[in-house]
């Protein structure tokens, strides 16, 4: 039983060269009935086996059709012929490299919760190293990626999780979960529950942290603690797990290289990469794409002039017609309005939060970067999730033509695998 790594035994029935599970077997689990279902369709296949008959035994247990289950066949198969199949009792951990970026699978078949809680604990470990890691997990594994710079890299993520000792898990847990996005959001709204805070209200990250560290120790504080380890994590079965792995129960396999099911774990993150279209034909609809983006222009010096604009529409340099100010900020075009009061409220000498301090911050950032660079500053600063020191990064390498939108287009492919994969 891959869910709960408990032992035991499934009736099978065999009539012909059909293999199924015994309808009258009194399996509840579901992970107990998929580790069988795999099993069976693996030592099928090393039987040799017809597809044809794997298949109907896989339709014939599960809720699939044909196509669905000759789809898992196939994955099974090429996986086979790589190598190594991960199950209950061996584990294997893939380490690959791919445009600067490191990546470290580790197939554990524990289901989502307990994939959750490893995770983030090792995570955690490993960001006082390299200070940022990305994590992605789903039931079957736990994809840990290091950015640039770090290749070498992998056998210390290993030997961090082979490290892991499971009476700490809980502590760590302890210690980090406070400081990410999943508890700040899980407290706001435990705390509107508490009557803390109000329901329509609308809070910026910044705020929130103070918010959250205000209440600490508290009873909301704790609740919303408890609600994460109940639904989001398994922490009593992660520490089953890892002492299975500290007691070598399980044995682990290292592998260089993206097997098929390692590499059905990190595609999600290359969507935009991996298209069917021409290089050359994703380059040209991105260029047009980003020429029809419209971005907000204001002056940052008298806050009242502001205009949008498409980004092929604009001059090469800016100046504001009301106060002469060349301190022209890109600010997206819904976000004019909350910018004018931020500076409104700067010029008439009040306090600002936070939020708005970062925001003027950035503000102020892009300001210089047009200032110096005009129409191309706003140009990358239209790019999506590119923010002033990415464009800064870009600017310094002074690129002009196709190589400037080659550039953003770089940009723009590493947020977009980065969005889904980096956690609190």
């Amino acid at each position: 039983d891959t869910v709960h790594h408990k032992g035991g035994m499934q009736a099978i029935t065999k009539k012909r060269d059909i293999v199924r599970l015994n309808p009258r077997s009194k399996a509840n689990c579901l992970g107990a009935d998929d580790t069988a279902g795999i099993w069976l369709m693996i030592e099928m296949i090393k039987a040799g086996k017809k597809s044809s008959a794997i298949i109907k035994q896989l339709t014939g247990n599960y809720p699939i059709n044909s196509e669905v289950a000759l789809k898992m066949f196939r994955v099974i198969r090429k996986q086979l012929e790589w190598g190594t199949v991960p199950d209950e009792k061996n584990m294997l951990i893939e380490h690959h490299a791919a445009e600067g970026e490191t990546w470290v699978i580790f197939h554990t078949l524990c289901g989502s919760l307990v994939n959750e809680t490893i995770g983030r604990v090792l995570t955690t470990l490993l960001i006082t190293k390299y200070g940022s890691v990305g994590l992605r997990t789903d039931p079957y594994r736990i994809v840990i990626r290091l950015p640039s710079g770090y290749i070498p890299m992998w056998k210390e993520i290993i030997d961090t999780f082979k490290r892991l000792k499971p009476e700490e898990i809980p502590t760590i847990l302890k210690l980090s979960l406070p400081n990410t996005e999943l508890f700040r959001w899980r407290f706001l709204h435990v705390a509107k529950r508490f009557g803390i805070i109000s329901h329509d209200a609308d809070y910026g990250k910044g705020y929130l942290k103070k918010i959250v560290e205000s209440y600490a120790g508290t009873a909301p504080y704790r609740e919303a603690m408890n609600e994460i380890n109940q639904e989001k994590l398994d922490v009593e079965r992660a520490v089953e797990f890892m002492k299975l792995i500290r007691n070598r129960n399980i044995r682990i396999k290292i592998r260089n290289g993206l097997s098929p099911l390692g590499e059905s774990g990190i595609k999600y993150n290359y969507e935009l990469v991996a298209t069917g279209k021409a290089e050359q034909e994703i380059f040209d609809a991105f260029r047009q794409r980003l020429m029809e983006t419209r971005v907000g222009l204001l002056c940052t010096q008298c806050g009242k002039w502001g205009i949008i604009h498409q980004v092929s529409d604009l001059p090469n340099d800016f100046m504001c017609p009301l106060c002469e100010s060349k301190m022209i900020s890109v600010v997206h075009e819904k976000r004019i309005l909350d910018a004018q009061k931020i500076i409104k409220r700067r010029k008439e000498g009040k306090g600002l939060a936070r939020v708005e301090r970062e925001m003027l911050d950035r503000m102020n950032d892009s300001a210089s970067h047009v200032m110096s660079f005009g129409k191309k500053a706003v140009t990358i600063l239209a790019g999506r999730g590119i923010g002033t020191k990415t464009a800064g990064r870009i600017l310094a390498k002074l690129p002009d033509g196709d190589e400037l939108f080659h550039e953003i287009l770089k940009a723009e492919r590493l947020y977009a695998r980065n969005k889904r994969f980096w956690k609190g």
